[in-house]
């Protein structure tokens, strides 16, 4: 009696179909995997001959039944750590039940594939705002409207088919699952996370009211040489203060020392003289040094790059010296108005230059630029 050896490999006779064809899931997650229906297979067979001394050998046949493995091409993994489509072709080879006499792991056949669309936060951007090295965005104070802050998610599936891992959430209100709005009309710091498992993005949107206001004292009178002859001086605003480090630098020096500051700043000068020289650098300012409160003032709404550049160069001017000039022929050098319109200039408010009621003087008199503040009530 010879030994029991395979005499037909088993095989897959039909493959199935999927019980499902793909899941998605997020970053970090992984994902239940399908399996195959209706599968059938072709049994294997066995042999055995037997030999007899004075009869004719006689040849035994067996069935050897099969089942079947599934694989997943290429093997797929507990763990889905990038973002993407990620294919996979699901297969079922043959089991032998009798693997001593028939091999298993016969040729593959192909069930169908199956695919994990893995999501992670492709991007998280608004539409509107000044780009600060992509985590902070800078945008300019408005009486309506709102920043719209989309997050686009990576594959780019739509929104309703986001699986439940997905979330954005933070400040100002959610529109859909990928947009939410802060308003315009509301200076302050926003926060908004886009999170999909282990992915995730930050933006925050920096809405800021920026201001520059002039002030002015009068003097007796355009040009009179006395000791109490007048003032003018300025105040650069930011809401809210916190931005202030937006500006770079240290708080107590550089841009963000001219922000905010509650008396504002001036030329740096001596009024107890009619004739006098100091240098014309910005100082902080007091009621006192003018003789008392403004007389008249106005707010000029600007931007924050305009704040910016209005800070800087108030900045640059602590750091330089100039000639300041009181006396009666000389109110074109480096007196408080003169700074207080260079100042403006950066910050977009133009304050002319020339009087008609007083061409001798012109605006850079305390007493007409008062007058003149005054005419724009």
């Amino acid at each position: 009696m010879g030994d029991w050896t395979c005499c037909q490999e088993g095989s897959v006779k039909n493959p199935g179909t999927l019980s499902f064809t793909s899941r998605t899931n997020c970053v970090g997650q992984g994902v239940d995997t399908p399996y195959p229906l209706a599968v059938e297979m072709n049994a294997g067979k066995a042999c055995q001959l037997i030999t007899y001394d004075c009869e004719t050998s006689v040849t035994f046949i067996a069935d050897v039944p099969y089942g079947y493995e599934v694989k997943f091409t290429p093997p797929i993994t507990n763990t889905f750590t990038d973002a993407g489509v990620h294919p996979f072709t699901v297969s079922v080879c043959g089991a032998s039940w009798e693997d001593w006499v028939c091999p298993t792991n016969t040729a593959p056949a192909t069930v169908g594939t199956f695919t994990v669309y893995t999501v992670g936060v492709g991007s998280l951007q608004s539409d509107q705002g000044c780009d600060n090295n992509g985590l902070t965005n800078i945008v300019d104070w408005a009486d309506s409207g709102v920043v719209t802050v989309t997050a686009t998610p990576n594959p780019n599936i739509p929104a309703n088919n986001l699986p439940s891992c997905w979330n954005m959430y933070g400040d100002g209100t959610q529109v859909s699952r990928t947009v939410r709005t802060v308003p315009k009309s509301s200076p302050g710091f926003y926060r908004i996370v886009a999170q999909a498992g282990t992915s995730a993005k930050t933006q925050v949107v920096v809405v800021v009211k920026c201001s520059f206001t002039a002030f002015a004292r009068e003097g007796p009178g355009c040009c009179g040489i006395t000791n109490n002859y007048g003032h003018g001086w300025w105040k650069l605003g930011l809401e809210p203060s916190g931005a202030k480090v937006l500006l770079g630098g240290n708080p107590s020096d550089g841009p963000q020392a001219f922000v905010n500051r509650e008396l504002g700043w001036a030329c740096r000068d001596c009024l107890s003289s009619n004739n006098c020289t100091d240098t014309g650098r910005p100082m902080l300012d007091s009621e006192n040094r003018a003789g008392g409160p403004p007389t008249d003032s106005h707010v000029w709404q600007i931007n924050f790059i305009q704040l910016q550049q209005a800070a800087t160069f108030s900045s640059d001017q602590e750091g330089s010296e100039g000639y300041y000039d009181c006396g009666f022929l000389g109110w074109g050098a480096y007196n408080c108005v003169t700074l207080t319109r260079s100042a403006g200039q950066p910050a977009g408010v133009v304050i002319p230059t020339f009087s008609p009621t007083w061409p001798w003087c012109a605006y850079d008199c305390p007493h007409e630029f008062a007058y003149w503040l005054a005419s724009l009530l």
